[in-house]
């Protein structure tokens, strides 16, 4: 298992957990485990781990968990926050969903198709508004590709006849969603300018070409 390459003391020669790591290293280790692991038994475990664990480890691993890379396991965690059989709590739900389309650019896919067509189904986990609307334009704010922003006009065009509680949350998710993939593309073109436009060499150019890099790196990785 990978998580126990990341800590290896805390496991048996089975693979079984026998003590927990280190309070400050926990987030740490489960997503870094979960992350890197080609292993789906791993996050499995986790899982196992969520389940049996005290309440205050709950939030931690629930982080980890969301921090898979794997559309399927991600699909999977997003439909444990609204299956009623897994008895998660409404504060572990939200836990669940915002780490996951905050966790990488795979996430935030994940978590906007999810909204879009199990929207019925988080409004009765969920029920208020308020937080559905805000976990919609956060989610909607870290969106990278066409895909996600499609999947984003579709649901407001179906809030509008249908949802319509939702339909200025949703409308304002997809300015978001339609800003943020602007700034990536003209941060993309930047950063081109950059590295292969000789003729921008002052402080001004380097500081802002740094920036777009910057920018970039956090909203792509």
């Amino acid at each position: 298992m990978l998580l126990a390459l990341f800590f290896p003391t805390h496991y048996d020669v089975s693979g079984i957990w026998t003590s927990l790591p280190h309070r400050d290293l926990r987030s740490l280790v489960y997503c870094n485990g979960i992350r890197y692991s080609e292993n789906v038994k791993d996050w499995d475990f986790l899982w196992n781990q969520y389940e049996s664990n005290v309440t205050s480890e709950q939030e931690a691993i629930l982080s980890g968990l969301a921090c898979t890379k794997d559309p399927s396991l991600l699909k999977r965690l997003l439909l444990k926050t609204i299956d009623d059989s897994t008895k998660m709590r409404a504060q572990d739900a939200w836990t669940a969903f915002s780490s996951i389309y905050r966790s990488s650019s795979e996430g935030v896919d994940a978590a906007v198709v999810f909204f879009a067509e199990n929207y019925n189904k988080i409004v009765e986990k969920y029920k208020s508004m308020l937080v559905i609307g805000d976990l919609l334009v956060d989610a909607a704010s870290r969106v990278t590709n066409d895909q996600s922003l499609a999947s984003l006009m579709a649901f407001v065009e179906e809030a509008n006849k249908m949802h319509k509680e939702i339909a200025p949350k949703a409308e304002e998710a997809v300015k978001s969603a339609e800003t943020n993939l602007k700034m990536i593309r003209n941060c993309k073109s930047d950063i081109n300018k950059y590295f292969y436009n000789t003729a921008c060499k002052s402080s001004v150019s380097n500081f802002l070409g740094l920036f777009c890099i910057a920018f970039c790196i956090v909203r792509l990785f």
